[in-house]
């Protein structure tokens, strides 16, 4: 595959812009945030996918709110295609087109690819500086498992299948595994077991019969395992007789260590160890008990007033209640006080009303009918009187002119005013207007009366007698009969004042009675401003020593527990720290420094005896089980003669053993007389058939696993060293010829110089190390070219390479460039002159943009 022409509609900083890439090496230079990693990311972005939402920071979004995306024109097998991306689910919205302009199926980009993801062309196709400082981690094993999924068409669907088996395989059975159904299964049948042997006391001749039938069981397993052994032995004893100077090494080790009985078992030692720890977690619990202990103080309080209180419990409590009653009479004389203060407020307006500054009595209902008559006749004085009440009414009626006349100016003012100060002053007219007709209609009556007075005398001095006798005298005596129900009001407020003053007094009689009888806990209440604040410290003196008695009892008992704590941890202490030196007696050790240099050489002999079973690795369990059955290496010779013996011998045990089994369990079955312990046993059948089957499918299934895994590592295994001479060839190249070989062994890389010095990766210079990873890299992509021909993208690499690396690099890179398109993104000005017109200057392209 390659790469004709890049255009970016938006990406990151790019927007509207267009690529024409070389179709061998193409040099892409810029100085840092010149974009380089941007136009990477966007080649790899479509042929694999934008990144999600999880990783916005490889999104790159458009900085100028331009269309994302773009397309890449490549050319494959000699066909041309436009893929081109946009925003969408999945990695964008993807549309494929051949040079025809027609659109052909996404899926031929997985073909293409040969189903290839982006990480596994970044591990192969795609490196950048950071990825060069990774050769110190890369193990052989990494190497040979990416080479496994491009090794095989469909390999990875073949991992996937590998990973899928192992889980199953897990979910039958897992090491110290719990869940897993096999693991259940051995659980219960060591419950089956356990229930057996619960069974022996009362079936001992059952259990003997049962026992011995096992254990001829055993025995012909044992022996038709034997024959088969021995008719594979003879094959094994050239091997065994060659082994027999290593395992008489081992043997004599053996003999060595089980007669060293100096040091105590690894019990004694947990126990020790344990003690210690026992003796140094209770002296610091006892440290913190003390230093409670010593932080426990009791609280200052003033003597007098709690030996007052003492004396005076009950004077107090009664004090207390008597204050909550009292609390409740305050509220009520608030009330009260509220309530005279609105009712002098409503007298002191009625008399404001009358000008007065006291009433008179309300008239009573003859005295009533008595001004009623008087008023009739004074208003009934025939033509003269109607005369006269006609040109009053003619007067008034002009008179209501002058109101209705300065009501019609104030709303015009209200409507038509431009200012807020006009609508005001029209407010004001009209309300002055209404209150002057208000007036004119009130004192109608009144005006007549008093034109009444006028023409007749008689009339008016009954008037003046019968207000004289009411003491109406004072006020207009048209307003005799209208102010009846003010005064009848003012009566009634003279009464409830003097009712609720009467009441007040009251409280505050029993409020001084109650500080009377508070005084005699004057000097511990202290002084105070209200009854209230009294109440307040009545209540805070009570609640503050019934707390301090409180208080004071808990700190006692605090104190009690803390010391009993401490006398038992001291006799803690001293059995452990007992306990401890009879041990140490036993062993004749003395104490804690004894043990310590005791057993640092208890250590230093474990580590003896770890060295010596390194010996034991040379030989596995069957061949040192096989060899301790001869005494010595002739004896081993004369075991060939004797094979034949041994065959025929061993069958005729085993076929005696197998009539007495069938006996014994006839007679362990005619001796059950009840169905528990069968039951059991049938229990135990029925387990034992439910683990081999699930053995055999775990069995089955992880050799599966297994062989697939052969299958992919057989698929590769002509590939691999085809990379690794490639590598080779290119690693000797750019160290100009230091380096001649590479080798991958025991999940190690190492270099031989040409001096056949080897070299471990880390002990190779920063410079070096990195050459060997773009040999490696390009090996593989090189060699994997034949099966998936991909662009090389190198993302500002060879920072730490001299000016002579950095040249060996690029010619390494022209040659390559014949069989992989490469993308190489750097900063450095110096390859100019190496490639020629093969370059696009980034800076350039965003100055002339």
């Amino acid at each position: 595959m390659r790469i004709e022409e890049v255009h970016i509609s938006g990406f990151g900083k790019w927007s509207n812009v267009n690529f024409e890439l070389n179709d061998g090496l193409q040099v892409i230079t810029g100085s840092n945030e010149a974009g380089k990693s941007t136009l990477a990311s966007f080649i790899v972005s479509m042929l694999f996918g934008f990144a999600n939402g999880h990783q916005p920071y490889e999104q790159y979004l458009p900085k100028n709110g331009a269309a994302y995306g773009g397309w890449i024109k490549i050319k494959n097998n000699d066909e041309t295609y436009q893929i081109k991306r946009i925003k969408g689910k999945n990695g964008g919205e993807l549309t494929i087109t051949n040079e025809l302009g027609d659109q052909v199926p996404n899926s031929m980009l997985d073909s293409m690819l040969r189903n290839i993801d982006s990480n596994l062309y970044s591990a192969i196709y795609k490196f950048s500086q950071q990825d060069l400082n990774s050769i110190f981690q890369l193990t052989s094993n990494e190497f040979e498992s990416q080479l496994k999924r491009v090794g095989a068409i469909g390999s990875q669907a073949w991992i996937d299948e590998i990973n899928h088996l192992n889980q199953q395989a897990d979910n039958i059975y897992k090491v110290r595994g719990i869940k897993p159904e096999l693991n259940q299964l051995l659980k219960s049948y060591e419950d089956n077991d356990r229930q057996i042997q619960n069974f022996e006391d009362e079936y001992d001749q059952y259990e003997e019969l049962l026992i011995s039938a096992d254990r001829l069981k055993r025995d012909i397993d044992d022996n038709t395992n034997k024959i088969t052994s021995l008719k594979s032995e003879y094959d094994n004893l050239l091997n065994l007789k060659r082994l027999w100077p290593v395992y008489n090494r081992l043997k004599n080790l053996k003999v060595n260590n089980e007669d060293d009985t100096k040091f105590m078992g690894n019990d004694d030692i947990a126990e020790i160890q344990a003690l210690r720890a026992d003796i140094t977690e209770i002296d610091r619990q006892i440290s913190q008990a003390r230093a409670k202990l010593a932080d426990s103080s009791f609280m200052d309080q003033n003597e007098t007033n709690q030996q007052f209180y003492i004396d005076n419990d009950q004077e107090l409590t009664d004090l207390r209640e008597n204050g909550i009653r009292i609390k409740m009479q305050l509220d009520q004389k608030s009330e009260l006080q509220r309530k005279i203060r609105n009712q002098q407020s409503e007298k002191q307006q009625l008399l404001s009303r009358y000008e007065t500054n006291r009433l008179p009595r309300p008239l009573d209902e003859q005295a009533v009918i008595e001004l009623q008559k008087l008023e009739n006749d004074y208003y009934d004085n025939g033509e003269e009187s109607n005369s006269r009440t006609s040109r009053s009414r003619s007067v008034t009626t002009q008179s209501s002119l002058i109101p209705l006349i300065m009501g019609v100016i104030g709303i015009l003012a209200l409507i038509l005013g431009s200012s807020w100060l006009i609508k005001i002053i029209g407010i004001g007219i009209v309300v002055l207007s209404i209150w002057i007709w208000k007036s004119l209609n009130t004192n109608k009556k009144a005006d007549i009366i008093d034109d009444y007075s006028n023409t007749s005398q008689n009339n008016k001095r009954e008037l003046v007698i019968f207000g004289q006798k009411y003491g109406l005298g004072g006020f207009k005596s048209s307003m005799w009969l209208r102010m009846q129900g003010d005064l009848h009001r003012g009566q009634e407020l003279d009464r409830q004042i003097s009712q609720d003053a009467a009441k007040l007094r009251e409280i505050n009689l029993k409020i001084n009675q109650f500080e009377q009888s508070a005084s005699f806990a004057q000097a511990a209440i202290g002084p105070y401003e209200s009854t209230e604040q009294l109440i307040n410290k009545i209540n805070l003196l009570i609640d503050s020593q019934k707390k301090f008695i409180n208080d004071r009892q808990r700190q006692q008992q605090r104190k009690h527990v803390l010391e009993d704590q401490i006398e038992q941890l001291n006799q803690r202490i001293q059995e452990v720290s007992t306990k401890k030196q009879s041990i140490y007696t036993r062993f004749n050790l003395s104490n804690d420094h004894d043990f310590d240099l005791y057993y640092d050489n208890f250590l230093k002999s474990t580590v003896a005896q770890e060295r010596s079973s390194a010996l034991s690795d040379q030989l596995d369990a069957n061949q040192v089980q096989e060899l301790d059955q001869f005494q010595n290496e002739e004896s081993l010779n004369k075991s060939v003669d004797a094979l034949k013996n041994d065959i025929n011998e061993t069958e005729t045990k085993t076929e005696s053993d197998r009539q007495k089994m069938v006996r014994n369990r006839v007679k362990a079955d005619q001796m059950a007389q009840n169905g528990s312990l069968t039951k059991l046993r049938q229990q135990q059948a029925n387990l034992q058939e439910q683990i081999n089957d699930l053995t055999e499918k775990w069995l089955t299934t992880r050799l599966t696993a297994n062989w697939i895994d052969r299958a992919l590592q057989l698929a590769t295994s002509d590939r691999f060293p085809q990379i690794i001479s490639q590598a080779k060839q290119y690693f000797s190249l750019l160290t100009d010829g230091h380096y001649d070989d590479i080798k991958l062994e025991d999940d190690i890389i190492r270099v031989v110089s040409n001096d056949s010095t080897s070299f471990d990766v880390g002990e190779l210079s920063q410079g070096t190390a990195e050459q060997l990873y773009v040999s490696l890299r390009l090996g593989f992509a090189f060699v994997m070219s034949h099966e998936v021909n991909l662009p090389i993208i190198i993302d500002d690499g060879f920072v730490n390479f001299d000016q002579k690396r950095r040249d060996a690099v690029l010619t390494l890179l022209d040659t390559l460039s014949h069989n992989n398109q490469i993308l190489y993104f750097t900063s450095s000005k110096s390859v100019k002159d190496k490639v020629g017109s093969r370059i696009i200057n980034l800076n350039e392209m965003q100055v002339n943009r």
